[in-house]
């Protein structure tokens, strides 16, 4: 999944008063695992690439190290390797042989005990 973020990061100074420090954007590319349960599905974060950092100076705020943002960026990211995300353990009906297959733009859970010879369906010879 390819994600851009447009973030700000906001500080408070001395005195208690929240003043912007930070504007960037962020493209990523985030793989996600799709796999089935008899009741529920699971999506897992499996790698995220941080593919771009573009700084808009705020203030006297700038980024001087570029590579350095890049790593730290690349840091942050990590720790969400591993992790469960959207939809995981979303019920569905109780399936006896269930999977999984991704494409694009869906993700089709389907039982394949209940598929029988119909090759259409049959994604196991794809």
């Amino acid at each position: 999944m390819a994600v851009t973020y447009k973030c700000e990061l906001k500080g408070r100074d001395k005195n208690g008063t929240t003043n912007q420090v930070m504007v960037f954007t962020a493209k990523t590319r985030i793989l996600i695992i799709a796999a089935a349960t008899t009741n529920t599905l699971t999506f897992k974060i499996k790698n995220v690439i941080i593919d771009d950092l573009s700084f808009e100076p705020v203030g006297s705020y700038y980024v001087g190290n570029l590579e350095l943002a890049l790593w730290k960026a690349a840091r942050v990211a990590h720790k969400v390797i591993d992790t469960y995300t959207f939809g995981t353990d979303y019920p569905t009906l109780a399936r006896e042989s269930p999977k999984t297959r991704v494409d694009r733009d869906w993700v089709f859970y389907y039982d394949n005990s209940h598929l029988g010879s119909n090759e259409s369906f049959n994604f196991e010879q794809i």
